[in-house]
């Protein structure tokens, strides 16, 4: 079996460099961040959210309760 010239280098991952191995590996992070950045994003989202809501409660009052016919 011919062998190649000694300065092209084989695009093919062999087992001694290991780069079947990496490969999946990188797979799963970049899932793993984006999984990780979408709950981030989720979780930022509500407690802007929650933020606004309070925010309207304060402006107009609607958090008060206010009982008919007082104390005075």
């Amino acid at each position: 079996m011919p062998q190649p010239p000694a300065g092209i280098v084989s695009p093919l991952p062999t087992a001694s460099t290991g780069g079947a191995v990496t490969e999946p590996r990188a797979k799963a992070r970049s899932i793993r961040t984006i999984v990780l950045v979408a709950c981030l994003i989720a979780i930022a989202g509500s407690l802007i959210s929650i933020l606004c809501t309070a925010i309207a409660a304060w402006l107009t009052g609607s958090g008060y309760v206010v009982t008919p016919g007082g104390r005075f």
